[in-house]
């Protein structure tokens, strides 16, 4: 029955986003996924264990500020600082359980880290969007992202045996994994190949996508690090099956700025 409700939600999610990926304008786009991330911003204030209505609404309004600024600043600068808060974030994961009282203890932190993992997954895909193929990248981008988590979902119930990160996520294996990263790069390939899509030389563009999905994955288990300091099952209960939005892009969070920071690359800036 979860499986039934995950299935539909997730078809119906899909089919919400490839129309809006591909009828709406630049601007459309950008209120569209705008709204996505206020309501992650909302959940936010739920993972962080905020009681008080106005501190939520408060912290939507000066992520809606924020997202306003962003449109003036350099891209180089949004997405290669996400990325190293990732490689911050990946050490963090690493030492968990330590730093988990300094995370309960200080609330203006976990505000903080609202701004720095929801700016710059919002800036990076409409960053993609904004260039040439814009929406065929963003397509790419989110198949890479959905082939790694449904490619490891199934390997791993199916072959899974030896545990990625126990205590961060008990269910995700190694296995499951290699599965999402197979599913990830033949996606990617049917992608590219089908939208004609320019990136570069073929090596360039296996390592922008293995590194896309490495970073959907820290993305996903960040996530579940918080929800355990929090001790939290979900982020929400918006969408049947799967939690809430925040539970459907925390893997976004970390692989758009990465993923838009490699194209960006790849086309000499």
């Amino acid at each position: 029955m979860v499986l039934k409700k995950r299935v539909i939600t997730a078809l119906i999610l899909i089919a919400i986003v490839i129309a809006a990926l591909f009828y709406l304008p630049s601007i459309g786009f950008k209120i569209f996924t705008g709204f996505f991330i206020l309501l992650a911003a909302w959940e936010w204030g739920h993972l962080i264990g905020c009681s008080s209505l106005w501190h939520k609404i408060g912290f939507c309004l000066a992520i809606l500020l924020a997202l306003f600024a962003t449109n003036y600043a350099a891209p180089l600068w949004i997405l290669g600082g996400s990325v190293v808060w990732w490689l911050v974030a990946l050490g963090w994961m690493i030492l968990y359980p330590k730093g988990a009282d300094f995370w309960r203890q200080n609330q203006w932190l976990k505000y903080l880290l609202g701004f720095v993992m929801l700016l710059p997954a919002w800036y990076g895909v409409n960053y993609l969007h904004d260039r040439p193929q814009g929406p065929a990248l963003v397509l790419l981008l989110l198949l890479i992202i959905w082939g790694a988590d449904s490619g490891a979902y199934f390997a791993g119930r199916r072959w899974g045996k030896q545990k990625l990160a126990e205590k961060l996520s008990p269910k995700k294996t190694l296995q499951g994994v290699f599965g999402g990263l197979v599913t990830a790069f033949v996606l990617a390939a049917v992608c590219i190949y089908a939208a004609q899509l320019q990136l570069g030389q073929l090596p360039f563009v296996g390592i922008l996508i293995l590194f896309t999905v490495m970073l959907s994955i820290m993305g996903d288990l960040f996530e579940s690090m918080l929800k355990r300091m929090q001790d939290v099952k979900d982020s929400g209960s918006l969408l049947p099956g799967h939690g809430g939005v925040l539970d459907r892009v925390d893997s976004l969070t970390a692989a758009a700025p990465g993923f838009a920071l490699g194209v960006l690359f790849l086309a000499g800036f």
